[in-house]
């Protein structure tokens, strides 16, 4: 035979991990009294238009190497693998490592554009357009999803820029 202790704890709501369960109060009970109700929480449901197109991430990966392959003849490739381009300056640092001018990494759902000198160089990010500024992921890298040509011609010209720049601070 159950107790009327065991009785009352069971109605009870249960506590969950964002806290303890919100709950209706029963027809007819008087304020302050929780039933055993817990209130139902919507479905976030998305629509086909609402969902982002899928990732095009070997596209993205392409279209921004052919930008940074442009101005390869006065850098050196250090890495180039499928999944990763980086560019370094033939001029060491003090540690006697090249200095990294661009790292391009293709990663699960999109592609990671670094350019070093935006870094180095703030007055850099002050001619970017409001499309790229949009893409800027921190100080200096930029995040990509689908190859999109008409923000390469802006690329392009902000790798002109960022190697003149490093040229003109003896980094390049």
């Amino acid at each position: 035979m159950a107790t009327a202790k065991k009785v009352a704890a069971a109605a009870r709501p249960k506590s969950t991990a964002r806290g303890p369960a919100r709950t209706l109060p029963a027809q007819g009970s008087r304020p302050g009294l929780v039933s055993a109700q817990p209130l139902a929480r919507p479905a976030a449901v998305r629509t086909d238009a609402q969902r982002p197109p899928p990732a095009d991430v070997d596209g993205a990966f392409q279209l921004l190497k052919a930008v940074l392959e442009r101005h390869v003849h006065s850098l050196q490739v250090q890495f180039n693998t499928p999944e990763n381009y980086t560019v370094v300056s033939r001029r060491l640092d003090p540690k006697g490592a090249p200095r990294e001018f661009s790292v391009l990494l293709k990663l699960k759902a999109h592609v990671s554009f670094k350019l070093m000198p935006l870094a180095q160089f703030p007055e850099l990010a002050s001619t970017l357009p409001s499309e790229l500024k949009a893409r800027l992921q921190g100080r200096s890298a930029f995040s990509f999803t689908h190859p999109e040509p008409g923000l390469a011609g802006a690329l392009d010209a902000l790798v002109r820029s960022a190697l003149a720049r490093a040229r003109s601070a003896g980094l390049a």
